[in-house]
């Protein structure tokens, strides 16, 4: 009893002297809250671990896209083989694949990474012929550009392509982006289904970039090769890629739909230009290809040089300084078509 009297006395007067220790509860409730400096801090970790997380995961994302992608490519080429081996020559579009059952459904024809609803791989195929000459060397049939690095930080560096070659090969090259040089009146559209932008000189360009001109403009490649586009001209990059390692030569495939383009090819580079009725492909060599609004064709070779043109069942060398036709999809004019075998040039 008089032990606790004490220690109230003793309670009182510290109390009385400003000195008196909160109750227990008190103390333990003032311990459970957290300074402004404390929640400021966490929530700054938090908000590093979600970017880390957030960027992990959008490149864990991509590249199964890019995988899915690989195997629809290649899934492709083997329909496109089937095809070619019961029908005698390639289909004009890929949709026959899916209408003659060589391809399960139209989703086969879709990257994983398409935003657009009626984007398809028969953007970014070309139709080859059954046979080719061997100076023509490996041919691309289908490239997927929807994988190439087109933020700020990794434009100029391109990023990975998807390609698939005839002969059942699919491939992940490197590609490298263009650039507009010079323009005038000239939009591009890129394929993320935003619609057209106003062109500007110095403006890269990536694979399935559409560009159309009312001025003209021009249109360069790492490797030096350019696309003079005259005003009412209409075409779309498809991939330009390193066919291989970093020394490898430029491969460059370009759809002209429309219009009039003079080409000036590097020398050792691949370029195609596949049209609405034909595909001409040449290595290091100038020359102007035209397409009226049926989808007609002329081609004309400027200087010595090696350039085929194919309508999709056959093939021909161009003659140069002469115009090469291509009207309702029959080749004529200044070109020698190669008959099968008998010269040897055939693969």
């Amino acid at each position: 009893m008089k032990t606790s009297i004490s220690l109230l006395l003793k309670v009182l007067c510290q109390r009385r002297n400003g000195q008196a220790k909160p109750p227990i509860g008190e103390v333990a409730r003032r311990r459970r809250g957290f300074t402004l400096l404390q929640l400021l801090i966490v929530v700054a970790i938090i908000g590093v671990l979600a970017s880390l997380g957030l960027g992990s995961f959008g490149r864990g994302r991509a590249a199964a896209q890019r995988s899915d992608c690989d195997t629809r490519l290649k899934a492709i080429t083997l329909a496109l083989d089937a095809f070619q081996q019961e029908n005698g020559h390639y289909p004009a579009h890929l949709d026959e694949l899916v209408a003659k059952k060589y391809l399960p459904s139209a989703q086969s024809l879709r990257c994983p990474s398409e935003v657009r609803p009626d984007g398809s791989y028969d953007e970014y195929y070309v139709r080859r012929p059954p046979r080719s000459p061997a100076k023509m060397g490996a041919l691309a049939t289908v490239v997927c550009p929807l994988h190439e690095a087109r933020d700020a930080a990794n434009a100029q560096s391109g990023g990975p392509g998807l390609q698939a070659f005839a002969g059942l090969e699919t491939h992940q090259f490197a590609a490298s982006p263009a650039r507009l040089t010079a323009t005038n009146a000239t939009t591009v559209e890129h394929p993320d289904g935003r619609g057209a932008l106003a062109a500007t000189t110095g403006m890269i360009l990536h694979g399935g970039d559409r560009i159309r001109t009312a001025g003209g403009c021009v249109v360069s490649f790492a490797d030096g090769t350019t696309c003079q586009m005259k005003a009412g001209s209409d075409l779309t990059v498809l991939q330009s890629f390193l066919e291989g390692n970093a020394s490898a030569p430029l491969y460059t495939i370009v759809r002209q739909t429309l219009g009039e383009v003079f080409y000036h090819v590097h020398h050792g580079s691949k370029f195609d230009v596949a049209t609405p009725s034909a595909t001409a492909g040449a290595r290091g060599t100038d020359f102007n290809v035209s397409v009226a609004a049926n989808g007609d064709a002329k081609v004309l070779l400027l200087t010595d040089s090696d350039l085929y043109v194919s309508n999709g069942e056959t093939v021909g060398k161009a003659r140069k300084d002469q115009n090469v036709t291509v009207n309702g999809g029959v080749l004529g004019g200044g070109i020698d078509l190669l008959k099968d075998i008998l010269n040897g040039l055939f693969n």
